[in-house]
């Protein structure tokens, strides 16, 4: 009779078995590796806005990118279109000319510092100016590289591919833990979920023993699941306390039927033997953090 109902208890739940918890599998597991050439490629995909105040400026940078092969290029004359159009559609990388005596390319660096606190967006600086001051306030206001006018188209080049392939590393890079995060949810989801079962079946357990003890551990649960929820905890909170809270009364598996099963009032040493149920509960789930 004992086998039949423990197969009883444990049945209908194929992860009863709890598996250690292991590392996720590798991101992009049977995925061949991207190719330099391939990863060039992306680099000439990369959106990029170029901003200047000056249109054949803009028009002559705008050519060298497109000459090279760059094919997401964005081009305004209207320096508080920046963040806007940024917010629109993110950018790999901005180009930003700073002109003698003007003070917008500053703003438009503080502004995009105020818009994107949590991520790593490089942006060239295009200056005739070389005194320290000038570099010292870009680069305070978050610029990542500076080109000297007159420049060559070269040098315009290398910084820009330069430029696009750290941030491209860093989105890589960004995405890998998105997903390890996912994963590391995933597993701890499915351990939690697996506990609480154990739960659930310790207290199917106490049902076979105690026709009332069952059902009433689960309505407990849900009960203080309520009151949780309620009391203004969160809903992760409250569903531990759910599945907590039937183990109130898992002691009284060791209680004697004849005390357990009693149809009438209890005297006064079976109920001493009845309270020892939370002594005995109390050992059951001892020895663990949790």
């Amino acid at each position: 009779m004992g086998t039949d109902i423990g197969a009883m208890v444990l049945a209908g739940h194929p992860e009863t078995d709890i598996e250690e918890f292991g590392e996720p599998p590798p991101t992009g597991a049977g995925e061949p590796a991207m190719t330099r050439e391939a990863f060039l490629g992306l680099i000439k995909q990369a959106p990029i806005l170029l901003v200047d105040d000056t249109p054949e400026n803009a028009q002559r940078l705008d050519g060298i990118l497109k000459a090279d092969g760059y094919s997401a290029v964005t081009v305004t004359t209207d320096p508080d279109a920046a963040a806007l159009l940024h917010e629109r559609t993110p950018f790999d990388l901005i180009v930003l000319d700073v002109r003698p005596h003007g003070r917008w390319a500053f703003d438009v660096l503080a502004g995009l510092r105020e818009r994107i606190r949590n991520d790593y967006l490089p942006v060239i600086v295009i200056t005739a100016q070389t005194d320290l001051a000038t570099r010292l306030r870009a680069l305070e206001l978050g610029a990542k590289d500076f080109l000297t006018k007159p420049f060559e188209a070269a040098e315009v080049l290398l910084r820009i591919a330069n430029s696009l392939e750290v941030r491209l590393l860093c989105n890589q890079r960004q995405r890998k833990a998105e997903i390890l995060e996912d994963a590391v949810r995933v597993r701890t989801r499915e351990l939690r979920d697996s506990q609480f079962e154990i739960i659930r079946r310790l207290a199917r357990a106490g049902e076979f023993r105690d026709n009332e003890t069952g059902m009433h551990v689960l309505r407990i649960g849900y009960g203080c699941h309520l009151v949780a929820l309620a009391a203004g905890l969160d809903s992760e909170r409250a569903e531990l306390i759910q599945f907590a809270s039937p183990m109130h009364d898992v002691g009284k598996i060791g209680i004697p039927d004849r005390i357990l099963r009693k149809p009438g009032r209890l005297d006064a040493a079976e109920r001493a033997v009845m309270n020892g149920h939370t002594t005995i509960g109390a050992e059951i789930l001892s020895g663990h953090a949790s």
